[in-house]
């Protein structure tokens, strides 16, 4: 009788394991030995190895072992703490292995330098399933440094969902000024440029362990990135705010050309960054979060001249427009004369759970419709973060208007993994959502 072939290379594959297993740190059969300093730089601690081991998985190892320039003795390894080199062994002997935050860094560009391909593989797995608020500008680095692509895109995303909080991190303050300029250059993030501004102000107070900075200090770290700083996408009444206290650090000129910028889109700086901080919008890759029901119901009155919807995402989304169903608005009692249009203010505002702070987004105003749906387009794409409420609010002139009855739904699921979760809707009797303004979202993924 033959042998299942499943049950013997399952047999096998465990043998081997255990091998490695064995093998790993093994100084009575290893045939090499790597010298690598301690985590505290002062002792040298030998590492056993086997070269067919490395061999087998590093073409850069069978090169050093078997090729023509052959290494004699102890490896010397000098960058790279001990205990990140463990970490970096394990892709050579087990089948599961155990990475540390500490020793990411140092493990990629190990696995980058020894070209061990399932060792970037796994640490990039290890960087998408934790969290790095702490250690975000340290892998970026390390990411910039070796050109490794999804690492640095994983840290952007990071960057852009998380701005505040990375500004306030050590790692900020500590970081390089390689690092900063590439987050300068990120399009979307979760502050405003006033605060990217005072970042940077505070990184270079950090660096240069001076409470207060001049012009010429804020040069000698800045240098030619204080001009990436986004000033255009200021309002002139935040620049003007930022004056008193950090006037200055800027010369005539500077102000001069950050006033045009801002007040006219046609200027063109000789100096300062031209662009707006923001995401593009796409019209072709647009996901549609459909809230209507099949069911109507009768036509629901609105007497308050304020409505909103407020809902919140499991996946970071843009939003650049939504869909508005047609408003009936008369001008007398008797419904008797029907408006053109409703002149509407739209504000959209981000609201934090944890510590109760809003912060406006997007304000604009739109004429909604009395016969169709009114499709409104955002001035620019607002960013959308698991983690927060966001609120849409529409504020009219006139009360008393109403539109045909439509139940929306207070979960809607859209490819796959995006989810929508609508909060303090209308509830009606059946329990359903009852009629909202607002009736679909249109969201581009990040």
């Amino acid at each position: 009788m033959s042998e299942d072939p499943n049950t013997t290379n399952e047999y096998e594959n465990q043998a081997i394991q255990s091998i490695g297993e064995k093998l790993y740190l093994d100084d009575e059969t290893a045939d090499v030995f790597f010298a690598v300093k301690s985590n505290d730089d002062d002792v040298v601690e030998r590492i056993p190895a086997h070269k067919c081991q490395l061999a087998a998985i590093s073409n850069v190892f069978k090169a050093m072992f078997y090729g023509k320039m052959k290494e004699l003795g102890d490896v010397k390894i000098t960058d790279i703490h001990v205990s990140a080199f463990k970490e970096f062994l394990q892709f050579f002997y087990l089948s599961r292995v155990q990475l540390t935050m500490e020793n990411l860094c140092e493990v990629m560009n190990f696995g980058h330098k020894y070209n061990v391909s399932e060792c970037l593989n796994v640490c990039l797995r290890f960087l998408k399933d934790s969290s790095i608020s702490e250690d975000v500008c340290n892998i970026y680095h390390a990411a910039i440094v070796l050109d490794l692509s999804e690492f640095k895109q994983i840290c952007e995303n990071f960057i852009t969902l998380n701005t505040e909080n990375v500004f306030k991190s050590d790692g900020f303050m500590k970081c390089t000024s390689k690092v900063l300029c590439h987050i300068l250059k990120i399009n979307l993030l979760s502050c405003s440029e006033m605060d990217v501004f005072k970042a940077c102000v505070s990184w270079v107070k950090a660096l240069s362990k001076q409470n207060e900075i001049t012009k010429e200090s804020l040069q000698a770290y800045l240098g030619d990135l204080f001009y990436e700083i986004r000033f255009r996408s200021m309002s002139i009444e935040q620049f003007t705010e930022l004056i008193p206290s950090f006037g200055h650090l800027f010369s005539i000129n500077d102000i001069q050309e950050i006033i045009q910028m801002i007040q006219s889109k046609d200027f063109k700086p000789k100096f300062f960054n031209e662009k707006f901080r923001k995401a593009e919008w796409d019209e072709v890759k647009i996901v549609e979060c459909d809230r209507l029901a099949d069911e109507e119901v009768e036509e629901y009155f609105y007497m308050n001249p304020i409505e909103s919807i407020t809902f919140s995402t499991n996946e970071p989304v843009l939003l650049g427009e939504f869909d508005c169903q047609a408003l009936k608005v008369y001008r007398d009692e008797a419904h008797h004369d029907l408006r053109s249009d409703l002149p509407t203010e739209i504000t959209i505002t981000e609201n934090s759970h944890s510590c109760g702070s809003s912060r406006i987004l997007s304000q604009l105003k739109a004429n909604l419709g009395s016969k169709n749906k009114t499709v409104v387009t955002l001035t620019e794409p607002v960013l959308i973060r698991p983690g927060f409420k966001y609120t849409i609010e529409l504020k009219q002139s006139v009360e008393g208007h109403c539109l045909k009855g439509l139940y929306m739904e207070e979960i809607v699921n859209m490819d796959f993994d995006i989810t929508i979760n609508f909060h303090s809707c209308n509830i009606s009797k059946d329990t359903k959502n009852i009629v909202s303004p607002i009736s679909v979202l249109k969201f581009n993924r990040i």
